[in-house]
């Protein structure tokens, strides 16, 4: 048996988006949602139209049906919500429709890499930035204003550094992190910033389906490696001063990098904390192939 390749939508975009232009199908959604959350898996037909609202059941079985196509299935009698309608929750339930938190700033405890003066943090609708004045952005990350909800801004700071850094793993492994397509990773490239010497080796990875694109350091997708936060840990330093601040990847003194441009390319990194050393080697794909301590 052959593993077969998926390449088509089921339905199409406008199909979906068509469905879910009612207010009674999103009630729908919320509840089976919540359902799931309770640990029921599935709801009867007139349980789920007691807690939508819907005293007609012709309406209400009208509205199920148009759900049927992916987003909702039935399975005993009972009807449960789909991953596709999942994920159309976790988008309301994130805020990523409508919402707008007004614009916020916050001194942050991390300090920029390059002059060591605390980074400002600020937030304005759809969008997380630190900030260092004479330097710039240092970070900039889009995010939902559900994710501020029930957080202080530096508390979405750290959320948005450990999206960001999970993002880039799963990307530097090949998956993309938005829509589980396959990534591909490019480097070293020559930039504008490649004779700093924090920015000496440039990426460039990006989904071959959707929007998704990064144009990191290297050092950057070094920081995004499980062993190397693992390592900073085990040396008393939180996940922003692995790039952030006098230890940070960023800094030559801190973390050596070296690229063999042949083909493939290969390149590896040396961090030092303490006494102590980590070094990393990595394909032409940035994913490890060997790691070694002292």
């Amino acid at each position: 048996m052959t593993e077969e390749t998926g390449t088509d939508y089921i339905g199409s975009p406008e199909d979906a988006f068509s469905v879910l232009g009612d207010e009674t199908r999103l009630g729908i959604l919320l509840e089976l949602a919540q359902a799931l959350s309770d640990g029921d898996p599935g709801l009867q037909f007139s349980e789920l139209r007691r807690r939508v609202g819907v005293e007609d059941s012709g309406r209400f079985n009208y509205h199920l049906d148009k759900l049927s196509d992916g987003f909702i299935g039935k399975r005993d009698g009972e009807y449960g919500i789909r991953t596709a309608g999942l994920a159309v929750v976790s988008a309301i339930y994130s805020g990523t429709y409508g919402a707008d938190t007004g614009e916020h700033t916050a001194e942050s405890t991390w300090l920029c890499p390059d002059c060591g003066d605390p980074l400002t943090i600020s937030y304005e609708r759809d969008q997380l930035f630190l900030n260092c004045e004479e330097h710039g952005a240092q970070l900039g990350y889009p995010t939902p204003p559900g994710a501020y909800q029930g957080r202080s801004l530096s508390e979405l700071a750290t959320v948005v550094l450990k999206r960001t850094l999970s993002g880039v793993n799963l990307a530097r492994q090949g998956i993309c992190p938005r829509c589980w397509g396959a990534t591909t990773v490019d480097y070293p490239r020559e930039t504008e910033d490649s004779e700093e010497e924090w920015a000496d080796y440039e990426t460039h990875v990006s989904c071959e389906r959707c929007w998704y694109g990064l144009e990191p350091p290297l050092r950057i997708l070094l920081a995004s490696v499980p062993s190397v936060q693992g390592f900073y840990t085990e040396h008393g330093h939180g996940l922003g001063e692995i790039i952030f601040g006098p230890q940070s990847i960023a800094n030559a003194d801190t973390c050596q990098v070296a690229c063999e441009t042949t083909d493939p390319v290969t390149a590896t990194a040396t961090i030092a904390l303490g006494d102590d050393t980590l070094d990393v080697e990595l394909d032409e794909n940035c994913r490890v192939t060997a790691l070694s301590s002292e």
